[in-house]
């Protein structure tokens, strides 16, 4: 199977956002397991419409590990520039996360927020 192109990573991140309510719930019962399994089915057939004839088709399962991927990658991005910007010391600015992250923060943002504590020092300013 060929790697995903630039387009299609686009196509995907649209459809995941179009299915974000029933895509990235957290409940974990048979309903919502069949809704995200019809939701990721529906994304397999938007995504191949959209991306018929420029690339091979995809099925649910390979989309949603594209999607995982992509999400890992942009969390991983996100959470690296933040430590940058907390670090003491000189040197030239922290580069910013990419678009995409930034862009796949805003479908999720309840994934990509830090978990505060309280009985830290640093949580006190």
């Amino acid at each position: 199977m060929p790697k995903i192109s630039e387009f299609e990573r686009c196509t995907l991140v649209a459809l995941v956002e179009k299915y974000k309510g029933t895509l990235e719930c957290k409940e974990n019962n048979f309903r919502m397991i069949e809704k995200k399994n019809e939701g990721w089915r529906a994304v397999e057939q938007e995504f191949n419409d959209t991306v018929a004839g420029l690339s091979e088709h995809r099925s649910a399962a390979q989309l949603r590990k594209c999607w995982a991927n992509i999400k890992a990658k942009a969390k991983k991005e996100v959470a690296v520039a933040n430590r940058q910007k907390k670090a003491t010391g000189g040197g030239p600015p922290p580069a910013e996360p990419s678009e995409e992250a930034m862009k796949i923060a805003e479908i999720i943002p309840q994934q990509f927020h830090s978990l505060g504590n309280i009985f830290d020092s640093d949580g006190m300013l």
